[in-house]
């Protein structure tokens, strides 16, 4: 598991062969895991530990890359100009980059930032004189967001990508510019909870 992660690391950032690797180092570290497991109070604490870490911080290293590959296809599948793909390979990287830091990964989180970096990416092109970042190119970058979170909601079914942006509008209409989403956990957020944060929402709209 130790060699086909450092493998992993050989190869270029998001590759494929980087995610095989990984693939193949969740497999092995699992594995271990289970043989450690199976030794039922013959191993230590520390190493039933260590070996349960290992395995998670595999997946969630594999989890992230698997998802960037994903959203990176809608390139593949949409004719954008140079300008716009510039734009929407650096969101991607700053959402990658803060999925990474997080302790525990979660593909809600990662639709999260792709909207919010999505939408800052789109309003400070589209403020900028110098680049010639069109109405045009406002709305291709936009097809570009909104269908990398379409493939992750297809992947992950239990993914509502509609009320994660309503909710992210409606604080944004209540809180402007301060608005903080750092006390909002949508790693352990159910369809219920997602649904009576937008009620609350609402209901502070309407007063």
């Amino acid at each position: 598991a130790d060699l086909a992660w450092w493998c992993s690391a050989q190869y270029a950032s998001g590759s494929v062969e980087q995610l095989h690797c990984l693939d193949l180092a969740h497999s092995n570290a699992t594995t271990a895991s289970e043989e450690i497991e199976s030794l039922q109070g013959r191993a230590s604490k520390e190493d039933e530990r260590a070996a349960l870490d290992r395995v998670k911080r595999i997946d969630t290293a594999r989890a992230i890359l698997s998802d960037h590959i994903l959203v990176d296809k809608v390139l593949e599948q949409n004719n954008s100009s140079d300008l716009v793909q510039k734009v929407y390979k650096s969101i991607i990287r700053k959402v990658q980059k803060v999925s990474a830091e997080k302790e525990s990964y979660c593909p809600e989180h990662f639709v999260r930032e792709l909207l919010i970096e999505g939408s800052l990416a789109a309003a400070l092109a589209s403020l900028d004189d110098c680049d010639g970042f069109t109405t045009v190119h406002f709305r291709s970058l936009a097809i570009l967001v909104h269908d990398a979170c379409k493939l992750l909601a297809s992947r992950y079914t239990h993914i509502f990508v509609g009320r994660v942006a309503r909710i992210l509008a409606r604080r944004w209409m209540i809180n402007g510019d301060d608005a903080s989403d750092s006390n909002v956990d949508y790693s352990s957020m159910k369809t219920t909870d997602l649904l009576a944060n937008s009620d609350n929402s609402e209901k502070k709209l309407s007063d």
